[in-house]
């Protein structure tokens, strides 16, 4: 594996090591992916750079722009945070097993490194020489409908037991049987040529891998999650400050989703009252997803962006049931309704500082 992508993997492991904890049967947390990247390279600037998110796609396209008088030559790699089995997560396993690649408009195929490891030690080569898939965690739970078994359970009884002892996998008891324990560090990677004096188009995408939640409409007011979260702590509370059993861990990780997404006021008593008008309980909740995007990866190029657009589309993913979607993110500068559906951030000479958090609000169809 060459340098970059070896820099690339770590810089994966590091990042992902500041994200949320999942807590099975109790909240989602998402995992952000960002642009692609490669070694600081000075003479390769970013013209401009499209963003655009929704639940369902996140689209980037890129104008570069090599200023020297030779042709650059480099590995560029787009890495994906850390993942391990996602079978008890609502937003399924976080692999962004879609990722695709246009370079100049046409479709360019790359090469993919997945690392193995546990409690920060590599085991990809006891787990390759085993012949288990990495990337699919030995295609764990693959079949919704049957028993969660995988590449693991078809391994000799040494085998299993070998990976038992390094603690890779669970063992045969439990309602998971032979579960594989293992952290994936993957890392899509190509070799680029940037021309001299030109620019060069390139477009990626994938489906990310969202945070989804259930709360009570009054959750969006702040005044009203310091108080509950408050209460939670001081266990003062009665069963109505709680939605669903929450732990006071799994509120705080929902609360903090919340203010990282800058719900505006005015978004927040456009959602309440339409709760009121729609449902009959108090009980009755609304849906919030959000999508993680690392916007510093940027660094790695010739800063700053010269011209930078965030294009955030409300259209709701095909999930039965879900209407009135709205969305909201935090943002500087000024914003531009673009359509029914769609809001445009703009920024120029732009120095990503923070990551950005999407987050999409909707209130379910409720049975007649």
């Amino acid at each position: 594996m060459n340098e970059l992508v070896r820099c690339a993997v770590l810089a994966t492991i590091l990042f992902s090591a500041a994200l949320p904890v999942l807590e099975a049967n109790d909240s989602a947390a998402s995992t952000g992916a960002g642009g692609i990247q490669l070694r600081r390279e000075a003479n390769v600037s970013m013209e401009k750079e499209v963003l655009t998110i929704s639940e369902a796609k996140v689209t980037v396209e890129y104008e570069f722009l090599n200023e020297s008088d030779q042709d650059i030559t480099t590995d560029v790699a787009f890495p994906i945070p850390a993942y391990g089995n996602g079978f008890v997560d609502p937003a399924g396993r976080r692999e962004f097993g879609d990722f695709h690649l246009w370079i100049e408009g046409k479709p360019l195929k790359y090469a993919t490194d997945a690392r193995a490891s546990l409690n920060g030690k590599d085991q990809t080569e006891v787990l390759s020489k085993l012949g288990i898939d990495i990337a699919s965690l030995g295609h764990y739970g693959d079949n919704a409908k049957s028993e969660p078994t995988g590449q693991v359970n078809s391994l000799s009884p040494d085998a299993r037991e070998q990976l038992l002892r390094l603690g890779l996998v669970s063992g045969a008891d439990g309602p998971r049987p032979w579960e594989p324990l293992w952290k994936v560090s993957k890392t899509y990677y190509w070799t680029q040529t940037f021309p001299a004096h030109k620019i060069l188009h390139v477009r990626h995408e994938y489906t990310p891998a969202v945070g989804i939640e259930e709360m009570q409409p009054d959750t969006l007011d702040p005044g009203v999650r310091k108080e509950r979260l408050s209460a939670l702590k001081t266990k003062a509370h009665s069963p109505a400050d709680t939605f669903k059993g929450k732990s006071p861990a799994a509120l705080e990780e929902l609360y903090n989703a919340i203010d990282n997404s800058c719900v505006a006021p005015s978004l927040q008593k456009t959602i309440v009252d339409e709760a009121a008008k729609k449902y009959k309980s108090s009980e009755d909740s609304i849906t919030m997803i959000w999508v993680d995007y690392i916007l510093t990866t940027a660094s790695s190029w010739k800063t700053p962006i010269k011209d930078f657009t965030l294009i955030v589309d409300s259209r709701p993913a095909p999930i039965l049931g879900r209407v009135k979607p709205y969305a909201a993110f935090c943002w500087d500068g000024e914003t531009k309704k673009l359509d029914a559906s769609r809001v445009q951030a703009h920024a120029v000479n732009f120095v990503p500082k923070k990551e950005l958090r999407v987050a999409f609000f909707s209130l379910p169809e409720v049975p007649e």
